[in-house]
């Protein structure tokens, strides 16, 4: 279990194109950061706690930055996307979802891995997680 939430060997299958794992993870954390940087006309760093929020602001925001026109049936889904749960881990329908639920998911061995991991320490000062 511990080779694995690190580097996800079992669910990758060793194909360098997949992004499951921890390891993984910081690696295009770090990509994101870097392509907000060379290219901030394209690319935008979005918050999960923002867009738990303050859903309505941020998608707006999002339409905004991409030139996208933002109307009634999309604020009518947002809305929708709020005010129900599908119990879906990749779903959207989110009601009242807790930004620090993997705190209480993730055995404290994790937990603490990751916070004395200093990739964290250096993501964490860029994206300022709760």
């Amino acid at each position: 279990m511990m080779r694995e939430w690190r580097i996800a060997s079992l669910k990758n299958l060793d194909r360098k194109e997949e992004y499951n794992g921890y390891e993984k993870w910081k690696e295009i954390a770090f990509d994101f950061i870097r392509l907000t940087k060379m290219y901030p006309q394209q690319f935008r760093i979005v918050k999960y706690e923002e867009l738990n929020r303050e859903t309505n602001a941020v998608m707006r925001s999002l339409f905004d930055f991409s030139g996208i026109e933002w109307n009634k049936q999309t604020e009518d889904f947002v809305q929708a996307s709020k005010s129900s749960n599908d119990n879906d881990p990749y779903g959207v329908f989110k009601k009242d979802k807790d930004n620090n639920e993997w705190k209480n998911k993730l055995p404290e061995v994790i937990k603490q891995a990751i916070l004395n991991d200093p990739d964290f320490t250096r993501l964490n000062k860029y994206y300022k997680w709760e």
